[in-house]
Order: structure tokens, then C-alpha cells, then sequence
């Protein structure tokens, strides 16, 4: 048997394997996104724990302000 076809026969079940369905529920994702941003809005409401507020950002989340000033850092913008 030949290389290219061994290597055909070993890519072949891997190529039909990922690219199978997965089950995706949009509506109960959307929930969970909901309570999570009804979380934070809550957290930032209150604004007592500047970390708990910032800790739902990413690292590399760009805040902007009202008058154009940027903080480009999760924690730069904690500290400022």
C-alpha cells in the first residue's frame, strides 16, 4: 500500500469526525449571557468591589470614556 494512500486512510476518519453537529442551544446560551451581564450590572451599581467589576473583563479589554480617554489593561484601569 502506498504512503499517500495509508496517509489518506488515517486523515480520512479525522476529517469526518470533526466535522460533525454538535447541539448549540441558542435561547439557553442567551439566558446565560443575560444573568451574567445582570451580574456585573448589578456589581457595578453598587460599586463597592472595583475587582469583582473588573474581573468580568478580559485582559485585553479597551475601555472608552465620555471624553475619549482609552484604558487598554484590566489592571491599569483597577488602579486609575
Amino acid at each position: 500500500m502506498s504512503i499517500l494512500r495509508r496517509l489518506a486512510l488515517m486523515v480520512l476518519p479525522f476529517l469526518v469526525f470533526s466535522c460533525s453537529q454538535r447541539d448549540f442551544d441558542s435561547v439557553a446560551e442567551g439566558q446565560k449571557l443575560l444573568r451574567r451581564d445582570a451580574e456585573w450590572a448589578d456589581l457595578a451599581t453598587a460599586g463597592k468591589d472595583i475587582e469583582k467589576i473588573v474581573s468580568y473583563w478580559s485582559d485585553d479589554a479597551v475601555l472608552i470614556f465620555r471624553d475619549s480617554r482609552c484604558s487598554r489593561a484590566k489592571r491599569r484601569s483597577a488602579h486609575t
